[in-house]
């Protein structure tokens, strides 16, 4: 019998440690194969056509909050 309640916790949460993105055993996705194919496909691509690079880091100390790192993408020619 299906229980939805023994995946929750006590504010009706859904428990962490029980997320399984693609399942196990004899319940796995049978997509899971063609997503990791296709994502492989897609990074490729992004890194054949495009150039990622990054803004160099200070050579400073700063004293203070952390600046986030800027990423730059720009077509390839």
């Amino acid at each position: 019998k299906f229980n939805p309640s023994r995946f929750l916790v006590v504010d009706g949460k859904p428990r962490e440690e029980l997320h399984i993105t693609f399942g196990v055993g004899k319940r796995v996705c049978l997509g899971e194969g063609f997503v990791v194919m296709q994502t492989f496909v897609y990074l490729a691509a992004i890194i054949k056509n495009f150039k990622i690079s990054y803004q160099e880091p200070k050579t400073y100390f700063e004293v203070g909050t952390s600046r986030s790192l800027k990423i730059y993408v720009t077509t390839r020619k």
